[in-house]
């Protein structure tokens, strides 16, 4: 025989019993997963029985003298009571960046320092809010 003819006979060989194989191993996981499932189906229906049992064919009602509370809800946001928390020292240096970042911006006038001193001014607005 020559080589090629050799190579292919080895190389059909290999792919028929990666085929086979893979055809039982694929057999032998079909029923794993089957056992699996109908002793898991089993267990699920022994707990549904234990868990709700059907002695009578009359749904669960539930009992009208049990009283339904609803929780109230306040109108006032969590936000609202975040800005009154600020400490003196938060404010102050609030206050203090507010008045360096408005120095900065009327000596050089860039927009990055007038960027810098409106937010520096509106957080210092903020922390001074109810």
């Amino acid at each position: 025989m020559s080589f090629w003819r050799m190579f292919l006979a080895v190389f059909l060989a290999n792919i028929a019993a990666w085929l086979v194989a893979s055809l039982v191993g694929l057999v032998f996981w079909a029923l794993v997963v089957n056992s699996f499932n109908e002793s898991l189906a089993a267990a699920l229906d022994e707990l549904d029985a234990a868990l709700f049992p059907q002695s009578s064919n009359i749904p669960y009602v539930v009992p009208d003298h049990i009283p339904i509370t609803i929780p109230q809800v306040s109108p006032k946001s969590s936000v609202q009571n975040s800005r009154s928390s600020y400490s003196p020292t938060a404010i102050q240096t609030n206050r203090e960046m507010c008045q360096y970042w408005t120095n900065e911006a009327s000596s050089d006038s860039t927009e990055k320092s007038k960027a810098y001193r409106d937010n520096a001014c509106m957080r210092y607005r903020n922390s001074m809010k109810p």
